[in-house]
């Protein structure tokens, strides 16, 4: 998996790139409601594989990812 460097680099300053990982939807939805008012650019993924998917298109800032 090769990543471009410039894509490292946000948008906007102040601006995240968030990705949610997380196989309960609800969850999901949690996290997404406590953050997206502070206009974020946020993703989902409901397990790893997806995740890592998601990170090849557009790595993130800031991952918030279940553990168990």
């Amino acid at each position: 998996m090769t990543i471009d460097p410039a894509a490292l680099v946000p948008q906007r300053k102040g601006i995240a790139r968030v990705l949610i990982v997380d196989d309960e939807r609800s969850m999901r939805e949690i996290i997404r409601h406590c953050i997206g008012d502070l206009g974020h650019q946020i993703r989902e993924a409901e397990n790893a594989q997806a995740a890592l998917a998601r990170m090849a298109e557009r790595p993130a800032d800031v991952v918030f990812c279940d553990i168990q």
